[in-house]
């Protein structure tokens, strides 16, 4: 079976081709900001056309946003707003070039999926994507896990209170809400405070820089409400702090609630195609078990 997957980021769309011979194929779109759909079309056949020609047998889509009651498009995406009311099925028929079966993944659930493979001994995986946005995913044995039948809330819109000296009134984040941990991490809060090469600082930025302190606040909330024996910090932003890994790592547990589980790890991950791999490897394995459709 060969499954594709397709990661619709708020900066670039990333592909992935697991091939029934265990081959692995990665592709990326140019980058882009708050693309139409038209754009968003064209860098899904940018990223899919850099893969060796090979019929999918199944597609895993990623996708950032608010999906529809009915489940059967996103009604809100703040970064990617070209994905806003078009049916799933749709995406991938222009994607593949004809009706495969498919399963929609969340971003953060999908790149969780694939860097948890690297730990194979952990059995609840948080994993925390930073990109554009904050998402976050819960595994439990292997097996996203969700509240009310979805995921398990929304980390980057959560109250992370003023961080900034310079606005002690706190800021407001693409979201709309003021002091939202989007406000101060993720590709628009780092480009408006530092501009295009905002990368550049990531890998020496000081542990009481104001990005920092809101990602270890997250981890600290997520040790307490999930109880992870791993946490993981993925995206592309998660890949450029990698360098400040241990003291993140220190800043998360002075102090940190006994709550948390004993001997629980942080890590980052290694690939900015997780999202990508994640949703191919889920849609494969949903596929096997027969719990895809066509018009899903």
């Amino acid at each position: 079976m060969n499954a594709l997957g397709i990661d619709i980021g708020g900066t670039a769309v990333k592909a992935a081709l697991l091939g029934a011979d265990g081959r692995v194929q990665l592709g990326a779109s140019k980058a882009y900001s708050r693309p139409d759909r038209d754009s968003l079309h064209a860098a899904i056949a940018q990223a899919v056309g850099r893969l060796e020609a090979s019929p999918a047998d199944v597609v895993g889509l990623c996708v950032p946003g608010r999906r529809s009651r009915d489940g059967r498009c996103v009604e809100l995406a703040v970064n990617a707003p070209g994905l806003e009311g078009e049916p799933f099925e749709h995406i991938v028929l222009r994607a593949v070039g004809r009706a495969v079966p498919f399963g929609v993944f969340g971003d953060a659930e999908a790149a969780t999926a694939d860097a948890a493979m690297d730990h194979p001994d952990r059995q609840r995986v948080l994993g925390i994507a930073v990109g554009t946005g904050i998402g976050v995913s819960l595994l439990v044995d292997g097996a996203p896990a969700g509240l009310a039948g979805s995921g398990v809330g929304h980390l980057g819109q959560i109250d992370v209170g003023p961080m900034e000296p310079d606005h002690p009134a706190g800021l407001v984040g693409p979201d709309g809400g003021r002091d939202s941990a989007e406000a101060y991490l993720g590709v628009p809060a780092l480009q408006r405070r530092f501009g295009a090469d905002f990368a550049d600082r990531l890998a020496d930025m000081p542990a009481d820089d104001p990005a920092i302190r809101t990602l270890v606040r997250l981890i600290r909330i997520g040790l307490a409400v999930y109880t992870p024996d791993l946490v993981l910090v993925l995206g592309g932003i998660g890949l450029a702090l990698a360098p400040r890994a241990q003291a993140i790592d220190q800043a998360v547990r002075q102090d940190l609630t006994r709550v948390a589980p004993a001997g629980w790890r942080l890590a980052f991950g290694t690939c900015r195609h997780h999202a990508a791999r994640g949703a191919a490897r889920l849609a494969a394995t949903a596929a096997k078990a027969q719990v895809l459709e066509s018009n899903f």
